[in-house]
């Protein structure tokens, strides 16, 4: 029987296509929607163009496999082989991977829309310029992953080893890369507004210049991070490791930083208003030039800072400790007499109003 023949008795009866053997096999304008396809061997066929809407794939070969340009709307694989598959220029929707092996498949210059790559072996896979909406990519393993040049939107890239990924010209907003590992990572530049890296890994990670914007950083380890001159406002640092960190230059206003560790850090010229350091514990940091203008410290601790020339104006002091601390040339206008007193009988250096 023909692959043709058995494609249309498979249909008619409403039945699995099962244990086909296609290798090499070239059939551009094949209609394999609304299949199932359990343990089929398709490797190194030719398959592009093809319409595979709502196929359901279970355990099948398709290493080698050309699928650029698939009908894949609606499509399943589930546990099948699939590496060094060429799936290019893909346009589709609620399309799904699950445990499938994907290593040094290609996926360039596609658009995914409510897709999800589900616990599957993602390593040295292609994705350059390619475009995720309202996607989600969970667990799995992911070495050498090239994401150069992708926009990711309203996803879920979680619990992902990118430490050797390809991140050049990356684009991220409203995003979620929860558990993720992203250390030592070069990730200067970039655009990852209002996205979500709660516990992500960034130590010793190259943040220079990004784009943070109400980005939640809660419970980071950012330890030696470069995060010189990058654009925060209303960035979330609850709980973060800030340890060792460079944070010069940065734009931080209304910035959350409650309860974070903060040592041998360097804030000096960053834009701090309307911050918030409540119960957070800063030992040997550098803020000189800083501005906390309208900033909280309530209950917060700090040892050996050097504070001078800082503007404290409307600073809320309340609760706070500080030893050792440097404030010549510090500016503390309007805040509050209490907490102007509190600092003043610890520290002689202040100008108050």
């Amino acid at each position: 029987m023909t692959i043709s023949a058995a494609i249309a008795k498979a249909k008619r009866l409403g039945r699995p296509l099962e244990q086909q053997q296609l290798p090499k096999w070239q059939a551009p304008a094949i209609d394999l929607s609304d299949l199932v396809l359990r343990e089929c061997h398709f490797s190194g066929a030719v398959l592009s163009g093809a319409n595979l809407t709502a196929s359901k794939w279970l355990n099948c070969d398709l290493r080698g496999t050309n699928l650029q340009g698939c009908q894949l709307t609606g499509a399943s694989f589930i546990q099948c082989q699939m590496d060094a598959a060429n799936l290019c220029q893909l346009d589709i929707s609620n399309c799904h991977f699950i445990e499938c092996n994907l290593q040094q498949s290609h996926w360039q210059r596609s658009r995914f829309a409510r897709c999800s790559w589900m616990q599957s072996a993602l390593d040295n896979s292609q994705w350059q310029g390619s475009v995720f909406e309202r996607c989600a990519i969970n667990g799995g393993t992911s070495q050498h992953i090239d994401l150069a040049h992708c926009q990711v939107l309203q996803s879920a890239f979680t619990r992902l080893d990118l430490t050797k990924a390809n991140l050049s010209g990356f684009s991220a907003d409203k995003s979620v890369f929860a558990g993720s590992l992203l250390a030592g990572q070069n990730l200067a530049g970039l655009a990852l507004p209002r996205c979500n890296f709660d516990s992500v890994d960034f130590a010793n990670a190259n943040l220079n210049a990004a784009n943070l914007a109400g980005a939640n950083l809660h419970g980071a380890r950012l330890t030696a991070a470069n995060l010189d001159g990058i654009h925060a406002p209303h960035l979330l640092l609850l709980d973060a490791n800030l340890s060792h960190c460079s944070i010069r230059r940065a734009q931080l206003g209304s910035a959350m930083l409650v309860k974070a560790n903060i040592s041998h850090c360097d804030f000096t010229a960053s834009q701090l208003r309307q911050s918030a350091w409540d119960r957070a514990c800063l030992s040997t940091v550098n803020c000189q030039d800083a501005d906390f203008g309208f900033a909280r410290f309530e209950h917060c601790q700090g040892e050996n800072v050097d504070f001078r020339h800082c503007h404290f104006d409307h600073a809320r002091l309340h609760g706070a400790q500080f030893a050792n601390c440097r404030f010549e040339g510090t500016s503390l206008k309007k805040t509050y007499p209490t907490d102007v007193a509190l600092l003043a009988a610890q520290q002689p250096y202040l100008e108050q109003s």
